[in-house]
């Protein structure tokens, strides 16, 4: 297994893929088909930046421009200039509206209220001072020039016939998602790993527009501009988990006891993007105990015993009161049929890249034997009250 004293290269051999994909059921042979991991929005925002204001919509084209490290986007009525990366800044703003008498001219020409707008379609760089924009204009389409160093206004605007579609939020031809999922894949070989599927909006709307900036992936929705991290191993906070998420961008340091992007350290780096053969590769960690429920069964009935590992990848197996040990043979845990044999401990333990740890832990109690244990402790601690209170009294 690599061990490596120097950084790896990044993207020489494992190329990080960042796709906007549906998010739908998986299906085929393969299973690193499945996202090894799965993060819903409220674990998500770890790695993203949001930007949006109030009542404006269309973050559809996105243009960025390394020399200046500005964000130039253009949305429904205006268009923003935002320093990269997001960091809170308030961003410039130029408002492009289509005046109140061009808009009632559009509805009654019978086009739909909300399509009576300038929905900005093309930003470019037109010079190294100007920039070049067009906008649908409620069906008229207009072009002009953004000077750059005011960034005030849209100047010498002319008409975009033939520049510029008429209608709204053509979506670009970048890869689509109907609902906001990003998979974070590795190819390796022929063989294609989903890393990480990435919940990106609380509510599932399409990805309009993505574009890369360094190790940040801009994201244009209808809702907002969303800045995700793409290299974002901090999030991993031991060697294992460092290994077993085989993101080709992180590795583990000893140096710094942390995983870190390799591009930034040097030296006492390991990674394993192949196997992620985490039992040669990282010292033996102590082991979690994950704390043990009480379940309360009632006899003949079915119960299913959770047990959910953090990776689709990892194998998971039972270990049962009888000894026997019992692949999981449902998605949501361990079906048990209540009988007195069945009583005890049951412990999920999952398996991957040579890490093995209990992620689960239950014990089944008869409610009657429970009732009787009960009925019996009282008893004992009332008579343990009595002859402390007269014991002296009775000898």
């Amino acid at each position: 297994m690599p061990s490596l004293s120097a950084p790896p290269r990044p993207g020489s051999h494992f190329p990080l893929l960042l796709l906007a994909v549906l998010s739908g059921p998986v299906c085929g042979l393969v299973p690193r088909s499945v996202p090894r991991t799965s993060l819903p929005v409220s674990e998500a925002d770890t790695y993203l930046t949001r930007f949006s204001v109030p009542q404006t919509y269309n973050y559809s084209v996105l243009l960025v421009d390394p020399a200046s490290h500005t964000l130039y986007v253009g949305a429904r009525d205006t268009i923003f200039a935002l320093s990269l990366p997001f960091s809170g800044e308030r961003p410039r703003r130029i408002d492009w509206m289509v005046p109140e008498a061009h808009r009632q001219n559009c509805r009654e020409k019978g086009k739909k209220e909300d399509e009576c707008h300038n929905f900005v379609q093309i930003l470019a760089i037109a010079n190294a001072s100007h920039l070049l924009t067009c906008g649908t204009f409620a069906f008229d389409p207009k072009c002009g020039v953004i000077a750059v160093s005011s960034f005030q206004q849209v100047e010498r605007i002319e008409s975009g016939r033939g520049k510029c579609p008429f209608g709204p939020a053509q979506r670009s031809a970048a890869v689509m998602a109907e609902d906001g999922h990003l998979h974070r894949a590795v190819r390796i070989g022929a063989k294609l790993s989903i890393l990480e599927d990435l919940a990106l909006f609380p509510e599932p709307q399409p990805v309009e527009n993505m574009k890369l900036y360094q190790s940040w992936l801009l994201v244009g929705s209808r809702t907002e501009v969303t800045q995700v991290n793409t290299t974002n191993c901090g999030r991993l906070q031991s060697c294992s988990e460092c290994i077993l998420a085989q993101d080709p961008v992180c590795a583990w340091s000893f140096r710094l006891y942390a995983c870190v992007a390799h591009a930034d350290e040097h030296g006492g780096l390991v990674q394993d993007i192949e196997s992620a053969d985490v039992s040669s590769l990282c010292p033996k960690e102590p082991g979690e105990h994950p704390v043990v429920f009480e379940v309360l069964v009632a006899t003949a009935a079915h119960v299913v015993l959770p047990c959910s590992p953090s990776s689709a990848w990892a194998s998971c197996v039972w270990h049962q009161p009888s000894g026997v040990t019992a692949f999981t043979p449902r998605k949501e845990g361990l079906e048990v049929v209540v009988t007195p044999g069945a009583m005890g401990a049951y412990s999920c333990e999952c398996q991957e890249g040579g890490a093995t740890r209990v992620v689960a832990a239950y014990t089944l109690t008869l409610e009657a034997e429970l009732y009787a244990y009960l009925k019996t402790l009282s008893t004992l601690t009332k008579l343990k009250d009595f002859f402390q209170l007269h014991g002296s009294h009775l000898l």
